[in-house]
């Protein structure tokens, strides 16, 4: 028996144990393809990306003390819990979760009462993040002082760019400083992003924050025990930071450390 857990909920705390999941397929490349009179053989034209895909589960369910119209009734609470994608993991594939939605198809076969089986779907992105991408690796400015034989460096272990997130943690702003860069080379290119101070102690922030993926910078302070993002994209200029495969190195100047978490995926 298996079990998923899917916008943060096991599907035991609800009765539900995963026989098999039917199967491990794989997200269809996005591509077009063209025919030309006269011309033999195809034309592909590759559009980028990946599709979207279904995964299935085959479930029981059973809840001791529940009838089986109670505990379908949560099941289907929880699968329809999440308004649009929401992160999806199980114990087949326990290094990867995707992004994922589920699919209104579930059908309950009634065993004695208490008891049934049936099916649920996911749509899911194509991408499988893996957990150890969500690991926060930190460099100091002290790293870079230290760096004899070379800058630190991160290694992506996949086939496909990563876009991390950058936090830039600054403790101390003195009023002539102007503003911060962070640097990632690695064999294919240079990515250097700028951030300016200016709204940094306008706003008594604690740290910035890089996203990569959707190119957006904000800024982020604790205010009455909750964090509160100021958005910086007027101070920030430059190229968002990509993690190539292989050997990326770093260079920051502006802050007292950086933290990256790198946000590998496969699919």
């Amino acid at each position: 028996m298996g079990e998923i857990v899917f916008n943060g909920i096991s599907s035991r705390d609800l009765g539900v144990e995963v026989q098999h999941r039917r199967s491990f397929v794989g997200p269809e490349r996005d591509y077009t393809v063209v025919e030309v009179k006269g011309r033999h053989g195809s034309i592909i034209q590759d559009n980028g990306n990946f599709k979207s895909y279904d995964r299935e589960y085959e479930i029981a369910i059973y809840k001791y003390g529940q009838s089986l119209v109670d505990t379908v009734d949560n099941v289907i609470g929880w699968l329809r819990s999440a308004y649009g994608y929401a992160r999806l993991e199980d114990s087949y594939d326990p290094d990867h979760y995707v992004m994922a939605v589920y699919k209104e198809e579930t059908e309950i076969e009634n065993i004695v009462g208490m008891a049934g089986s049936g099916r649920i779907t996911f749509t899911c992105a194509p991408q499988r993040w893996l957990k150890s991408g969500e690991e926060y690796i930190r460099i100091t400015a002290e790293d870079l002082e230290d760096a004899f034989y070379g800058l630190p460096t991160i290694t992506n272990p996949t086939i496909n760019d990563a876009y991390p997130i950058i936090v830039g943690v600054k403790e101390n702003v003195d009023e002539n400083d102007d503003s911060g860069f962070i640097t990632v080379s690695n064999a294919y290119d240079t990515y250097t992003i700028y951030v300016g101070y200016e709204l940094f102690t306008e706003y008594e922030l604690d740290d910035y924050v890089i996203d990569c993926q959707n190119h957006d910078t904000y800024g982020e302070k604790i205010q009455n025990g909750s964090s509160i993002a100021i958005n910086m994209n007027s101070v920030s200029y430059g190229t968002y930071p990509v993690l190539a495969p292989g050997i990326n190195r770093i260079m920051f100047s502006g802050f007292d450390y950086i933290e990256i978490q790198p946000r590998w995926w496969i699919v």
